[in-house]
């Protein structure tokens, strides 16, 4: 059995996290050959109205609430995200917004 991650992890808005939630649905998307006008139209038949440009910028932005990001791991049938993926993508966007300068200022560990 593997041990927890003794790192502290930072759980607020910030670039690193919008940057995983980018991540992790645009490549679930690709995985499943799914784009924007698909999605949209996965959505509306479960009862979730959003317009493909909508979930293009909140995808785009990495910011969108729970219930829609469950919504939309539920239409493209992902069965698994594990703490392990979470933390490499969380590694990613970290390693994005520091390439961009954005990385946001944390308090003390």
């Amino acid at each position: 059995m593997r041990e927890a991650s003794t790192r502290r992890v930072q759980f607020v808005s910030s670039p690193e996290w919008a940057a995983s939630v980018r991540f992790l649905i645009r490549s679930e998307m690709q995985k499943k050959g799914v784009d924007y006008s698909q999605l949209s139209e996965q959505l509306n038949a479960i009862g979730t109205q959003q317009t493909p440009d909508n979930l293009r910028q909140k995808v785009n932005k990495g910011i969108l609430g729970a219930q829609l990001l469950l919504q939309i791991l539920y239409v493209l049938k992902v069965r698994h995200v594990g703490w392990e993926l979470i933390e490499e993508l969380l590694e990613a966007g970290k390693a994005g917004a520091e390439r961009r300068g954005v990385l946001t200022q944390k308090g003390p560990s």
